[in-house]
């Protein structure tokens, strides 16, 4: 439903690529004077085992440190990593950090100016796809998942109601004269509950009848069906079958 999405391709040295797809809310997008996106801040969480192992322990603040040295290992720490156009940079030198894109890894709340690694990319190694750009906004719109969304909590709803429906027509709410109050009553298939004939009472017996016709609920329900199906264009990936 949000349009947009962002996935990190990084180069392994066991598997040549991974990949890491960024989890909707986590990340910040930003666009290059062309429109397409060329920076991403992404906030995400690492144990102190894994920032160690990752970093170096001489790169980790304080008081990773000093929970590395206390034994704790597991314990869960806020990193943001930081990829955008690196447009200081010495064209001149070949090194990591004059590439054309600089990434910066830091720990959330940790040490002041201190970095836990900073290096560069030679092309962008973030994917950012997006459904639909208007002007110059950097997220997408107008989805499936957007336009679908109103219909789909219509249908919940709908399906919501065919069951209460068949609940109450298959199991109503029953009333009773208060004699019956503490006596036995079954509502059992083929059992019998005895009561008193009370003038003017119909003795035990639903509340309202309810009629248990679900055609024009079934009807509606197909209805937004097709409309979910047609936002997510389910006839054109049907004719590739």
């Amino acid at each position: 439903t949000y349009s947009s999405g962002a996935m990190a391709v990084l180069e392994d040295d066991e598997d040549i690529i991974r990949t890491m797809p960024f989890p909707i809310g986590s990340y910040y997008l930003a666009n290059s004077p062309r429109g397409s996106v060329d920076t991403c801040f992404r906030k995400f969480s690492m144990t102190v085992r894994q920032l160690v192992q990752e970093f170096g322990l001489n790169n980790v603040s304080e008081s990773v440190k000093s929970m590395w040295e206390s034994g704790i290992y597991e314990k869960w720490i806020d990193v943001m990593h930081s990829v955008y156009p690196n447009i200081d940079r010495d064209t001149s030198k070949l090194d990591s950090k004059n590439k054309p894109f600089k990434s910066v890894y830091y720990e959330v709340g940790g040490d002041n100016d201190k970095l836990l690694r900073e290096s560069g990319f030679d092309e962008f190694p973030i994917m950012a796809p997006r459904w639909e750009v208007n002007g110059e906004d950097v997220y997408g719109s107008s989805c499936p998942g957007m336009l679908a969304l109103g219909p789909v909590k219509a249908l919940q709803l709908l399906q919501k109601r065919k069951s209460q429906l068949i609940d109450k027509a298959t199991n109503p709410p029953m009333v009773a004269p208060t004699s019956l109050k503490n006596q036995r009553a079954s509502l059992l298939p083929g059992d019998i509950t005895y009561i008193d004939q009370i003038t003017g009472q119909d003795g035990f017996r639903p509340a309202y009848l309810v009629n248990p016709s679900t055609a024009d609920l079934v009807a509606d329900i197909q209805d937004t069906r097709q409309i979910i199906n047609s936002a997510y264009f389910v006839d054109l990936f049907m004719m590739l079958q």
